[in-house]
């Protein structure tokens, strides 16, 4: 029965298609399967009883009988062909001690076939790998990083510097700010600025407008979700925005347009600086600053019950107040100076009429209509100056003293909508470089519809 097990043993070891071999405390061969024959290039019993060392003469069979060391996936010192296929092969051989009692009476080396050009190959890979994860990571970097600083809050006004000087120690809190003023007066670059000049300023920096996204999709954009959470989910889920910006910064762009439902679930976070995502019962630890902005009255909307009193007075620990374009109209120059140098177009001039009835517009839609004004003006103004008939019909129209529109300019209503929808369409296609499609994606009209119009009023030829 054991010679009959002996002998199924040993016609096993021969299939398999790694290398068995044993040496006994001289060095001397005393089994090889059919695989180390090969290697060898000899027959097993030409193998048997002959010394390692005739086929590898610097094995390492006699050190390990020496000091007793288990070598595991260690590469040969040299390599054998194949005699049946005549090729070369790379191994990997894997030594141990043989004991009996407390003496080495032998040592069996299993060795393993191994293609060190698919592993060269491998290596490629993963290189590449790392090399796309890494700029991947570096772009990922790139859009949570802050794009201003306080350098990009630019004016004189004594109301603005001192918004500055405020934020600047604000930046050094851990405290949540809310920061208040009209649309487009410049809460986001303090918002920036203040994460930039911060402690946590290497850390992401994510901003969520809370008015420009669905009331439906806010919650999971904010608090992420798991799979299945709700009717067209990832697989695989998705991480929400507080917990993108886990030691970092988040910005609630607008939070006066979020949802009672949404308020209830950040105050939560907040207090307990703990997220959940929707579908899932799990609590994910995060830790980020918050800064909040909006244009409305929080106080009237806590009063209509639209607003959480606990969370207005958990986010308004840190208070700053943007002045509107209208109070600091002296700056204008400044701010129109800066915006030239950031497009490179430092060499347009802007015409002395022009400056001053820029300075004399109340702007309604503060610096966001400015820049919308002023790339207007740079487009199509000649010989790189900007006059009074480059501005847009609103301004040159109004009347200062009145605070309204000129009657000596009045155009017909249909003129007036005409002039005002061919603007709204060239800076359409200025938002998009040009592109059609998209422009009419921007304004909300269908693609026949948009080229209709660029067609009629000769724009985008």
């Amino acid at each position: 029965m054991l010679n009959s097990l002996k002998k199924a043993f040993s016609t096993y070891l021969d299939k398999i298609p790694s290398g068995v071999l044993l040496c006994d405390s001289e060095c001397k061969i005393i089994y090889l399967n059919q695989f180390y024959a090969q290697v060898l290039g000899v027959s097993k019993a030409e193998a048997l009883e002959t010394d390692i060392r005739k086929y590898f003469p610097r094995s390492e069979v006699p050190k390990i009988l020496k000091d007793g060391k288990t070598q595991i996936r260690q590469k040969p010192i040299h390599y054998r062909e194949i005699a049946a296929k005549n090729s070369h092969i790379n191994l990997l051989v894997n030594r141990y001690p043989v004991w009996e009692k407390e003496a080495i009476v032998g040592v069996v080396l299993i060795t393993i076939p191994f293609d060190y050009r698919q592993v060269t190959d491998l290596i490629s890979r993963v290189n590449s790998l790392e090399e796309t994860v890494k700029k991947t990571q570096q772009n990922l970097n790139r859009l949570l990083s802050p794009t201003y600083t306080f350098d990009s809050i630019v004016g004189e006004n004594a109301a603005l510097i001192q918004a500055k000087k405020m934020s600047e120690k604000y930046a050094f809190s851990d405290a949540s700010v809310l920061i208040l003023g009209p649309t487009g007066s410049g809460k986001e670059l303090f918002a920036h600025a203040i994460h930039a000049h911060g402690p946590r300023q290497t850390n992401p920096f994510v901003c969520v407008n809370c008015a420009a996204l669905p009331k439906e999709l806010l919650e999971s954009e904010l608090f992420g979700y798991e799979e299945g959470a709700f009717t067209g989910a990832r697989k695989s889920g998705k991480s929400g925005k507080i917990q993108m910006a886990d030691n970092g910064t988040l910005f609630l762009d607008e939070i006066g347009d979020l949802p009672l439902s949404a308020q209830a679930k950040l105050l939560r976070v907040l207090e307990g600086k703990n997220v959940e995502r929707l579908g899932s019962a799990k609590l994910t630890r995060v830790n980020f600053r918050l800064i909040c902005a909006t244009n409305c009255d929080l106080q009237e909307m806590m009063k209509q019950h639209r607003f959480r009193d606990d969370l207005f007075y958990r986010i308004n620990a840190l208070t700053l107040t943007v002045p509107p374009l209208s109070n600091r109209s002296e700056d204008i120059p400044l701010i129109i100076s800066s915006m030239l140098h950031s497009r490179g177009k430092d060499h347009i001039r802007i015409s002395e009429n022009a400056s001053k009835l820029l300075r004399q517009y109340p702007w309604p839609g503060n610096i966001r209509e400015l820049r919308g004004v002023i790339e207007r003006a740079v487009t199509i103004c000649e010989n790189n100056v900007v006059e009074v008939n480059h501005l847009s019909p609103e301004i040159i129209n109004f009347n200062p003293i009145r605070g309204a529109i000129a009657p000596l300019n009045l155009r017909s209503l249909a003129q007036e909508m005409a002039a005002h929808e061919k603007f709204l369409l060239g800076q359409a296609l200025l938002c998009t470089k040009g592109k059609k499609n998209n422009a009419a994606k921007l304004l909300g009209v269908s693609r026949t519809t948009f080229y209709e119009k660029c067609k009629r009023f000769g724009l985008g030829e």
